[in-house]
């Protein structure tokens, strides 16, 4: 039963991750000149993958995915790690098509569990990689723009914004608070970085995913071996529900369509 119950957190850390990663890319574009010793540079190309770090953070949950995204093929691989501290629990994870798999990294033959999910943009996120369009946020108090070498960061603060959880029901209503939006990008205009902290009745969640490399090559395979055991949806929709996943909140307005909905 524990295992079970650590498996469907896990799934609802990976939701998160991907998530994050629509977050986080869901506006942005700038054009921050031709220095040409920046190692993210797309020359324009969307990226074939991605190996990304994703962090959320809350007073009650820090959770970690290290992945790599393979958009044409629509498929990611990597690990997640969630618990009450940085040294929490780690899983193998690995996403192809409508299905994902994890199992426990500390169990190198134990069994597969499996979660059905919706199909996933990944041509979509990769055309944001490439170069978004900060033209499309709008709505914030003040903007700062830092410059260090061939980086541009774009800093962002919305007060009084209608909040929602990350992981909504359909009956769930907003609440107001603050946002605090950093992005950053390569000589290209290509994403290396986005933090978003929202803050609201005195408590702060923090989304971040950071680009590692672009393009590095990498092939994911659907598990064949050892059992694969089905999670029930109904388990991962208790997890999302928790305290630790439920404090998380995403302005609703900004990021109209990104936050993920469980029946």
């Amino acid at each position: 039963m524990r295992n079970r119950r650590l498996a469907a957190t896990v799934v609802a850390v990976v939701a998160l991750a991907l998530t994050t990663l629509g977050v986080v890319l869901a506006a942005t574009d700038p054009n921050p000149g031709g220095v040409t010793t920046d190692p993210l540079a797309l020359h324009g190309f969307p990226p074939r993958t991605a190996h990304l770090l994703i962090t959320a953070s809350t007073s009650a949950l820090q959770a970690t995915a290290d992945l790599t995204v393979d958009f044409r093929n629509g498929a990611a691989t990597g690990v997640a790690t969630v618990g009450l501290t940085a040294a929490g629990e780690s899983f193998n994870v690995v996403l192809v098509g409508r299905h994902l798999y994890l199992r426990s990294a500390a169990e190198s033959s134990g069994p597969w569990y499996q979660v059905a999910t919706p199909t996933l943009p990944f041509f979509g996120l990769s055309l944001e990689l490439t170069k978004p369009d900060l033209a499309l946020v709008s709505g914030y108090r003040s903007r700062t723009v830092t410059h260090v070498g061939y980086l541009t960061t774009y800093d962002y603060l919305f007060s009084h914004a209608a909040l929602t959880p990350l992981f909504a029901g359909r009956a769930t209503t907003s609440r107001l608070g603050t946002v605090d939006w950093s992005i950053t990008v390569g000589s290209e205009g290509e994403v290396t970085a986005s933090t978003l902290r929202v803050s609201a009745g005195g408590q702060t969640s923090t989304l971040s995913a950071t680009v590692q490399a672009y393009n590095a090559p990498r092939v994911v395979a659907v598990p064949s071996v050892s059992p694969v055991a089905p999670v029930a949806s109904r388990q991962v929709a208790k997890l999302l529900h928790s305290a630790g996943l439920g404090s998380i909140l995403l302005p609703r307005g900004l990021l109209s369509g990104a936050t993920t909905t469980v029946n």
